[in-house]
């Protein structure tokens, strides 16, 4: 008997309530949801993805402090119309 996609997003959904590593929960959820890819970036610590946004021009003290409440960066994927359609 297979799984229907209910109990594949439910499932899923618990996995992120759980406690489940947020990159690897939110993956789940999405693959449910019929999303994958394998396009994925470690951005580091929130202070690196910061730092990497103005690479052509210094960030305003505004923009820079809209980053200040983040704990964490997790990048799950990039989704392109290759992934979409198939």
């Amino acid at each position: 008997m297979t799984e229907s996609n209910r109990d594949r997003i439910q499932a899923a959904l618990s996995r992120l309530g759980g406690g489940a590593p947020l990159r690897e929960g939110a993956a789940a959820l999405l693959g449910a949801l019929g999303y994958r890819s394998r396009r994925t970036a470690d951005v580091g610590d929130v202070a690196e993805f910061r730092d990497r946004l103005h690479s052509s021009r210094p960030l305003t003290g505004r923009q820079r402090a809209l980053f200040e409440p983040w704990r964490a960066v997790e990048i799950v994927f990039q989704i392109t119309d290759s992934e979409i359609g198939g």
